[in-house]
């Protein structure tokens, strides 16, 4: 007789019944590792999303330190109301804006805060920046430069 063992067991099924059960096994491993990949996915997307603002902050930092009118910085009160410089769009999806402060009678704080947004323009990522300057004397064409020592600030 066919599929009857020694004993009279019938066995005919077994194997089907043993690879039905592995393929359940697998096929619930593969799901479980789904939710982690997916974690990790969003994870990389938020630092990417996190590094392009804080690069369109950083860029325009720069770009207000050589840009920034003496005149108007002079004009400030040491720890009066800060100069709204407005809002920049560095880069498609990139949103700055920017202020000046008088800290002290020679030393100044310039904040930009880069924004990453999407296409409705909600942010989806946010740093703020600072960088320290000072007013240059006047035989360098009284112009705003940064503080040599420690001059970037990373602002909350």
């Amino acid at each position: 007789m066919r599929g009857v063992d020694k004993v009279g067991r019938c066995e005919r099924g077994a194997a089907l019944a043993v690879a039905i059960f592995a393929l359940a096994v697998i096929g619930l491993l593969v799901a479980a590792s789904f939710p982690g990949g997916l974690l990790e996915q969003q994870s990389g997307r938020n630092t990417l999303l996190i590094i392009q603002a804080a690069e369109a902050a950083e860029a325009e930092l720069e770009n207000t330190l050589v840009t920034l009118p003496a005149d108007q910085v002079r004009a400030l009160v040491a720890g009066g109301a800060s100069l709204d410089l407005g809002q920049s769009t560095p880069a498609a999806g990139a949103v700055v804006n920017r202020r000046v402060s008088r800290l002290t009678d020679n030393l100044f704080l310039i904040e930009s805060r880069g924004m990453r947004v999407d296409a409705d323009g909600t942010p989806l990522a946010t740093r703020k920046l600072g960088l320290l300057a000072t007013l240059a004397p006047d035989s360098l064409a009284d112009s705003v430069l940064r503080v040599l020592q420690r001059a970037w600030l990373q602002l909350y």
